[in-house]
């Protein structure tokens, strides 16, 4: 949970409004993650296939849910390549399995602490509310973690002129997600660096990752981790 660098803007001196601790904006497609390790924890497979085309789904309150495949992607995809590509049809379809409000829990468990409405649109990025880089970085760690959410710690001790510990941070992990199920999130994302949206991210050595995008690049996430260290 150690903070090891942030960059909150470009000059404090002309804007005070940190964007990695205030900036809450949509996440696009990094918050799939979250509806993928719910989907694997309730038992669907990463073999599992759904439509890559573009859809049409009736949500919850009866209204219709339309959503545009990728192009050059069509057809049944396994769970495991639409997350590599990022395939917007077959994640509406998974968190209308799997159910938005218990999404929205997993993120919660994980360190997404802004309070987000539990809609299907959550599952490609749309929320209202927003999520800020930090909590972002704080949630994918709980997957380098193995599973347990650790909280950011930005002070790790504070002592006086003749250096008596006045504070010490004291870390405590809570259980988040099922070990097994990080580690096989883990194992999907590291295709995203290997094969999909993420190729420009590889570094030499395993790592992890999402991409996200909001509608005409207002937004532009990566999200990713290796087995010390989250960055977003």
């Amino acid at each position: 949970g150690q903070i090891l660098a942030m960059v909150g803007g470009r000059d404090f001196k002309t804007q005070q409004y940190n964007i990695a601790t205030q900036g809450h904006r949509q996440s696009g497609s990094s918050f799939k993650p979250f509806v993928l390790a719910t989907a694997l924890g309730q038992g669907v497979s990463p073999e599992a296939t759904f439509t890559a085309n573009s859809t049409k789904l009736t949500i919850p309150g009866g209204q219709t849910w339309s959503v545009a495949g990728e192009p050059g992607f069509s057809g049944p995809m396994r769970l495991r390549v639409a997350t590599w590509h990022s395939i917007n049809p077959v994640f509406a379809q998974l968190i209308l399995k799997v159910g938005a409000d218990n999404v929205v829990k997993t993120a919660h468990d994980m360190g997404i602490t802004t309070k987000i409405t539990p809609v299907p649109a959550v599952a490609l990025g749309g929320m209202a509310e927003g999520v800020t880089p930090l909590e972002m970085a704080d949630a994918y760690g709980t997957f380098a973690n193995g599973g347990t959410h650790m909280p950011p710690i930005g002070i790790l001790k504070v002592t006086d002129s003749t250096s008596k510990v006045l504070f010490g941070a004291k870390p405590a992990g809570t259980p988040a997600i099922d070990p097994a199920i990080a580690y096989l999130t883990t194992d999907i994302l590291k295709g995203v660096i290997q094969h999909g949206t993420a190729t420009a991210a590889g570094i030499g050595r395993p790592a992890a990752g999402k991409t996200g995008t909001t509608q005409s690049n207002a937004d532009a996430w990566f999200c990713g981790y290796t087995d010390r260290k989250s960055v977003v």
